[in-house]
């Protein structure tokens, strides 16, 4: 399955929730929308329950986005092995293990590319791949780029 999380003018994310095991098994946004607090769903293991989570707050309203790394891991845990957050104020992660990384990636975000949301791929216990989309100067959305392990088709 697909997920798209756009940041508009209307809404912009202050946390997110992560499920890291040997791989990133979920992720969920939270976002401020009109004053009001509001979360995207799940995206991969639906259950927070009884695993193991962590969750980054932004401290400031004002906090947004700069950049996106981690790395994607090969068999027989193919998925997202590690995730970091990096915002105009401080760096959240690495989360997840990091073990038998397949490939790393590492997108950044500057004055001609603004961060403008994220999109993937998950199923009901992972999320399988993440990519960005960018807006540029013109505001002209762009999908920047994504990763996704390599798992033969599953």
């Amino acid at each position: 399955m697909a997920f798209v999380v756009y940041i508009s003018g209307a809404f912009f994310i202050i946390a997110m929730k992560l499920s890291p095991n040997r791989r990133i098994n979920s992720l969920q946004f939270q976002y401020l929308e009109d004053g009001k607090m509001k979360l995207f769903p799940v995206y991969g293991d639906g259950s927070f329950a009884g695993s193991y989570f962590q969750t980054v707050e932004f401290s400031d309203p004002k906090e947004y986005i700069i950049g996106l790394k981690g790395a994607t891991t090969g068999s027989p845990y193919y998925g997202l092995s590690n995730l970091t957050f990096e915002t105009n104020y401080r760096t959240y992660g690495p989360f997840g293990c990091g073990v038998d990384e397949h490939a790393n990636f590492n997108f950044r975000f500057g004055p001609e590319n603004h961060f403008a949301g994220f999109y993937g791929t998950f199923n009901s216990n992972k999320l399988s791949s993440i990519g960005v989309y960018v807006r540029r100067s013109s505001e002209k959305l762009v999908k920047l780029s994504s990763v996704k392990a390599e798992d033969g088709g599953n």
